[in-house]
Order: C-alpha cells, then structure tokens, then sequence
C-alpha cells in the first residue's frame, strides 16, 4: 500500500487528559499489575509516565551500579522516589568482612550533582558505606538536596567518629525539611566507641568537595568534636520516629536521642552481638520523651533482655511494641499496673503472652484503664485459601482428605494462646469497649472460614 492510499492515522486521545488523571491511570495499571509495564506502541508524550512508575524505586546492590545511574542522573533523577544503595555483603558482620565497602567511583564530586537532582525523593536507605552516609549529612548535600525527604536510613561504622551517636554529627538532618523518620545502624563494636580527649587531631577522612583524585580533608580540629556551625549546634530536626539498632549498648549511646524533639516514636531493633535495648533504657535521660516505644529482638532464641522492670520512668508512654524475646512473667505485675497513660499496646511475634495475662489487661481490678487497642501478633501469618465454588473445574489447587484445597494457610496455637483463649480474649475487648486486632484476629477468621469450608466440602460428598 503506497503512502497515498494509508489510512489516516486515528486521533490518541488519551495523551490529551491532564496531567493528573495520566498519572493516576498509570500508577494504578502498575500496581494492578504488580510492577509491570504497559505493552505494544505508546506515544512519546506518554513516555514519562511509564518512565515514573519503572523508576519510582530504585535498588542500587554495587558501585559499578551506581555509577551508571549517576551517568544518567540527569534524565533519571526526577522520577526516583525511593532509593536504597546497599554497598557490600549483606551479612558482613557474620562472615568476619569489613562492614564499609568502599571504593572511589563514582567520586563525592560526582555524587553531589546527582542527589540535587532528586527533587521527588520520599525514601533514602544507605548501608555498608561510610562514605555516602558521610556525605549525605555534609552542607554541600543536605543543604541544597532533598526537598522531599520523608524517612533517611543510614547503616554503616561511622568509623571516622569516635562517637557515632554524639548528636552535633547529626544537625545536619536540620536542613531536610521534610524529614519525619530517621533509621540509625551503627555497625561497630561497641569498644571502639569512646569519649576523645580534647586536643587530639582526627584522622582525615575524604571531603564532600574531594575530586575524585584522593583529595582529603580533616573532618575536625579536634577529635571527636563536630564539624557543626555554632549556631547551627542547637537545632533540632523535625524528627518524629527514631529507629535505632547497633551498638546501643554502649553508655553514650543515648545521646542520640537528644537530636529530636518530643514527643518521639522510638524503635529499638536487638541484633545478636551488637546491640543491648535494656542499657540503652537504663542510660535515657528523658525516658519522658518517650510516647511510643517499640523493641524488637531479632533473635530471641539466643539472646534475651526483659524490660520488665526498666519502663516506670516512661511517665509519657501512650503506645507500646514488644516482641519475643524482650519481656518476662513480671511485666505484667511491675509495669502494666502502674497508672500510665498507655491506650495502645502490642504484642509482637512469638511473643509468650498467655490469655489470662491478656484478660488480666482487659477486665478486673489490674486492667489498663486507658487501653483502646490491643494487637495480637504472636502467631504466624495467615491466608484463607481457595473455596470449592471459586474452582468448580478443579483446576486450581489439590485437595486434602477433608475435600478443602490445600493452599489454605493456618495457625499453629500454641499451648499458652490455644483458639479458645484467644476467642475468650476478643470476646472481652468487646464488651470492655477494647479493640482486639492484629494476626490473632485474623488466624481466627481463616479458622472459621475453613471450618465452614470442610462442612460444604462434607455436604457435596454425603
């Protein structure tokens, strides 16, 4: 067919909606579609919205990685709304390898130009490089970068510090306007954390202007103290919740807090071999500040630390996360009795709480007057699988001997929550006027909903 006789081409109306609805129809095909991307020809006016949504999260695992991603900084940087540059073994700690990852390339001066450009960034994860943490915190970065920033997580030994949690390393997070929930992995032995003495200079560590070529810079004149304007030693970021994690238990760790405002949301992760939440309670010095605390034991079949007798100071604590791992018997007659104004508890996976503690928090005489919700996160994660009538071909999924399809996942109660101690326990939020929520709740409609499912599977076969 000659070009005389082509049929016009037809009117692409979709790229003539506003700009608002456009993206609002592609972010919604890319979560439909868990992440994949429209398919056949588009129109090039079209193109940045397909662009937005393949580049609003970026994972970055090396440096060869990163350098190609600075090279296209210009035309890539505006889209990234999530970024996480994770340098090194991911189990460095574990293999006996240096935690930081470094190398030259791409250099601090090219990584500057780069992070001015993330005008969209909501999310930033840095770990195993001291290097870039360094740099984002240096006027060069933070005072011209990041309009958008929600939550900074930094993960590396901050080996240059003698004392990673001395907060004028910190007032830089001042210059992130928007910055709501910061994340800090100190990942170091606790014993090479110390208090410098005065008059001793540092070793020099690669400035944020270094070309590239090895230029370096002291990062203070003395060792230990901070690189920080004197006006600027006072400020105080926005910070709402502080995720701590690392070498906690060493006596100056808590000087971190000191960085945020109250009230504040934190949360303290216990990893084998480098942190200890109990010392690091012990050492606050406004626990008052405190008016949600979470602590999470990664590993509470080799380690444990109970709180139990370290939470009367948190005279502010309105809402309360723990897991296995960080509590005994006695917290529920040392500390839950105690008048606080605690309306919101939980309890964490595998946690060892038994259904008459629970009641005990519910109803009578010891129960938490101001409670409004308690979560029950102690059993295993739940899925209600397919039922008969949605597969009347049989095609999806293989049955069990009581005729029920076997992709249903349940609960595995354990001797001190059995299902009737936990019924017992919803049914006394009920009438307490005490929200129960959380995985126990939904393990008990999955066990409901499958009780259901073997009696039609018995009626079809009767």
């Amino acid at each position: 067919m000659d070009e005389a006789s082509s049929p016009p081409l037809e009117r692409d109306h979709l790229s003539t909606l506003p700009r608002e609805t456009l993206a609002s129809i592609f972010d919604l095909v890319f979560e439909l579609n868990i992440g994949k991307q429209m398919t056949g020809a588009i129109n090039r006016s079209l193109l940045p919205y397909t662009r937005h949504n393949q580049l609003k999260r970026v994972r970055i695992w090396s440096w060869r990685q990163l350098e190609l991603l600075v090279d296209g900084a210009a035309e890539l940087g505006e889209f990234i709304e999530e970024l996480s540059l994770a340098m090194g073994p991911l189990f460095a700690d574990v293999l006996q390898l240096p935690q930081d990852v470094e190398e030259p390339s791409p250099s601090n001066a090219e990584l500057v130009p780069f992070l001015r450009t993330l005008k969209r960034l909501r999310n930033l994860a840095i770990k195993r490089t001291t290097r870039l943490a360094e740099l984002i915190l240096s006027p060069q970065v933070s005072d011209h970068s990041f309009p958008s920033l929600n939550s900074l997580e930094l993960d590396a030994s901050f080996s240059h510090w003698p004392n990673p949690f001395e907060p004028c390393h910190w007032t830089q997070l001042d210059a992130l306007s928007s910055l709501q929930s910061f994340t800090l992995m100190v990942a170091r032995d606790p014993s090479s954390i110390y208090e410098p003495e005065e008059g001793v200079i540092v070793e020099e560590v690669d400035s944020p202007n270094a070309d590239g070529d090895g230029a370096r810079a002291a990062d203070s004149a003395q060792e230990g103290s901070c690189a920080c304007e004197e006006g600027k030693k006072s400020a105080q970021p926005y910070i709402e919740n502080l995720v701590l994690c690392g070498a906690l238990g060493h006596p100056l760790a808590s000087r971190i807090l000191e960085i945020a405002p109250k009230p504040i949301t934190l949360v303290l992760i216990y990893e084998f071999g480098t942190s200890t939440f109990a010392s690091f309670l012990q050492q606050l010095r406004h626990p008052e500040r405190i008016c949600s605390l979470s602590i999470y034991n990664d590993v509470p079949d080799e380690d444990e630390e109970h709180v139990d007798d370290l939470l009367h100071p948190f005279s502010q604590l309105d809402n309360l996360t723990l897991s296995a791992g960080t509590f005994g018997p006695s917290l529920f007659t040392r500390f839950l009795r105690n008048p606080l104004p605690l309306s919101h508890l939980t309890f964490g996976p595998d946690a060892p709480v038994t259904a008459m503690q629970l009641l005990g928090l519910i109803e009578g005489s010891s129960r938490l007057s101001l409670l409004e919700t308690l979560t029950l996160d102690m059993v295993n994660e739940t899925c209600r699988g397919t039922r008969i009538q949605e597969d009347a071909g049989g095609v999806l999924c293989s049955s069990t001997e009581d005729g029920v399809y076997d992709d249903w996942v349940r609960t595995d109660w354990e001797p001190w929550l059995p299902r009737e101690g936990a019924e017992q326990v919803v049914r006394a939020g009920k009438k307490a006027g005490v929200e129960v929520k959380g995985r126990v709740l939904d393990a008990l409609r999955v066990e409901a909903e499958y009780e259901a499912e073997v009696e039609y599977a018995r009626s079809l076969r009767s």
